[in-house]
């Protein structure tokens, strides 16, 4: 579980203190891509292996990619700005993508098709002569969605279904759809989630204060007892800041420097930027958790990512599957936390209730606008995609034994450099006396989460006859196909 502390500081204050202070502290983490596709540039498979898996190499990747930068002593800050998600933006991605892409990846696919075993296949013979991936696996073939996932016995085939389209890098370098800006699933994410599956980690990130400086901040915050001007406050709350210095980075599940902890990471921080109204999205009716508290709200709050799906639909044979619902939700637990940092439960305030069940409705136009949502979406499919392959035995089912995917020496995830400190930043307002404290993150706890699905047969019918539809191409050479 992360723990993202946000606190506002109220302590001995007189009342005009009160009145002005909400400082809302915050561990801030950007995550982007590990490696951007540098699609924009038409660079094709020539020396185009960025972030591809053979052997590590990442020859698109910086310290600035994806919009973070990260120093050499592992601290992560915001390198670049908002991205654009406008139909100018659009068009220069298709642009782009016509530039890089063979025609039939730039089209939109309802349902787009990839077999797991041949493109395995592939990847190994690339290995073998010592070429990179080309950039139609690095992205699945455009792929943004796991929505079926069909067993063909007779072929040992396992296949994956749901739209795809063209990608593109976008103005930050975050690889997304042409059309709908959405961004693809990743070879190396799904490699990572396959392993992480088989060693039964629960995956998650985490943010956590120094203690001892927690413990300088609260002591300097109540040691304020005189009245402050507005110029006071701000140098007050700047120390604040200040004292709370530097917060520790920690990744559960997955390996710290891969690009599925980034985007973990980074789904965390925007959250937490959200609560206290900056960088706020475009979605209409979204607001800010500040600026749902109320005076008297002393509790610290805790939200978190988790998975969120209404069903997982399979036919009498286990031989198709569906992923129905939107991915994720946002959970909400208040707590109290004393001085020396231990933390005890409290009574749930409707303000925190508020805010989770809204950022939870408000999910699937956030990953609109918010990319790094819905490749927290996708990763979330993957990790629930290898859970069920792993509990169904639909490997040893189809006599696949996944050699390479789950050979971290053959084939080593993409790494960049690890995030291990963020700086604290914050948020003032003008407003009663309130006191707010935010504890969260990512748990995606892929195995209880299955089990609590419970696979349900009660529209095999219709899913038997998507598989039918779909129909398993059977040209050997091809791992995807419409």
């Amino acid at each position: 579980m992360s723990l993202d502390l946000h606190i506002s500081i109220i302590g001995r204050a007189t009342t005009a203190w009160r009145r002005w202070l909400c400082c809302v502290l915050v561990a801030v983490l950007s995550g982007g891509l590990t490696s951007d596709v540098r699609a924009q540039q038409g660079g094709g498979n020539q020396g185009g292996n960025q972030g591809g898996n053979q052997g590590g190499g990442q020859g698109g990747q910086g310290n600035n990619a994806g919009g973070i930068a990260i120093d050499a002593d592992g601290v992560l800050t915001i390198a670049v700005g908002k991205e654009m998600t406008d139909k100018l933006a659009l068009k220069r991605l298709e642009a782009a993508a016509k530039n890089s892409l063979d025609t039939s990846l730039t089209k939109f696919s309802a349902l787009r098709k990839v077999s797991l075993v041949r493109l395995e296949q592939a990847v190994a013979k690339l290995i073998a002569a010592q070429q990179p991936l080309t950039n139609d696996m690095q992205f699945m073939a455009g792929l943004q969605r796991i929505d079926f996932v069909f067993i063909y016995p007779d072929t040992g085939d396992l296949v994956l279904a749901g739209p795809a389209e063209g990608f593109a890098a976008n103005s930050v370098g975050r690889v997304v759809g042409i059309t709908t800006g959405r961004p693809p699933l990743r070879f190396d994410d799904l490699v990572v989630g396959l392993r992480s599956s088989r060693r039964g980690a629960v995956i998650g990130c985490s943010i956590d204060p120094v203690p001892e400086n927690h413990a300088r901040m609260i002591a300097a915050a109540k040691a304020n007892s005189g009245p402050a001007t507005p110029a006071a406050i701000q140098a007050k709350y700047q120390e604040l800041t200040r004292l709370l210095g530097q917060q520790v980075v920690t990744v559960n599940g997955v390996p710290a420097d891969s690009h599925f902890a980034q985007v973990m990471i980074e789904a965390d921080y925007r959250m937490k930027l959200f609560s206290v109204g900056h960088d706020l999205p475009r979605v209409n009716g979204f607001r800010s958790q500040l600026d749902l508290q109320k005076p008297g709200d002393t509790i610290y709050q805790r939200w978190w990512f988790a998975p969120f799906y209404e069903s997982l639909q399979t036919t009498d044979d286990n031989t198709a599957f569906q992923f129905v619902g939107q991915r994720l939700q946002v959970m909400s637990q208040d707590e109290f936390i004393s001085e020396n940092g231990q933390r005890s439960a409290a009574t749930q305030r409707f303000s925190s209730q508020k805010w989770a069940k809204l950022v939870t409705d408000k999910l699937p136009e956030l990953a609109i606008a918010v990319p790094v949502f819905a490749e927290l979406q996708n990763l979330t499919d993957i990790a629930i995609l290898a859970a069920l392959i792993r509990k169904e035995n639909l490997a040893s089912k189809l006599a696949w034994k996944m050699d390479l995917f789950l050979d971290s020496t053959k084939l080593p995830h993409a790494s960049g450099p690890t995030p291990r400190k963020v700086p604290s930043i914050g948020n003032a307002k003008r407003s009663g006396q309130l006191m707010l404290g935010i504890i969260g993150g990512v748990t995606i706890p892929a195995d209880s989460t299955l089990d609590r699905l419970n696979l349900s047969t009660e529209k095999s019918r219709d899913l038997d006859s998507s598989r039918s539809r779909s129909m398993l191409n059977n040209d050997r050479d091809s791992w995807w196909w419409d």
